[in-house]
């Protein structure tokens, strides 16, 4: 064997030991961007998770807006439609400015605007709840 074949040789063995290491040096490469891959999907996954979660609680705020902005209108209306009866301590019922009708107070505290009906000699009564004011 001369002098050139074992160079030959040298670096051939030099060759394959360092595509041998390459391939490992791949492998590892491959193997650590699988990992990724996975930790990624576990990411997505929770972070989809949460979106929904999140979603679900923006929608249980926004229903709960809309129901306090309903009792809030109707505080207001209420406030207003107040201010058309006065109520006398005489006689514990409530009057409407305008018509000078009688309401029930029991009623009227429940926000239901039910005029009474006068029974003579005997004051009046609600047809809502049946309760009689002298």
């Amino acid at each position: 064997m001369n002098f050139s074949n074992i160079i030959k040789l040298l670096q051939t063995a030099l060759n394959q030991t360092q595509a041998l290491e390459v391939q490992a040096f791949i492998l590892e490469l491959q193997r650590q961007l699988q990992e990724l891959k996975e930790s990624n999907l576990d990411i997505k996954s929770a972070s989809h998770e949460r979106t929904i979660h999140l979603q679900s609680q923006i929608l249980k705020l926004q229903i709960e807006n809309q129901d306090l902005k309903k009792q809030l209108d109707n505080y207001l209306d209420w406030e207003h439609i107040k201010l058309s009866y006065t109520f006398s301590e005489d006689s514990g019922i409530y009057h409407n400015k305008d018509t000078d009708l009688s309401y029930c107070p029991v009623c009227f505290a429940k926000k239901i605007v039910n005029p009474l009906k006068y029974r003579m000699g005997a004051g009046y009564l609600c047809s809502t709840c049946s309760k009689w004011f002298s």
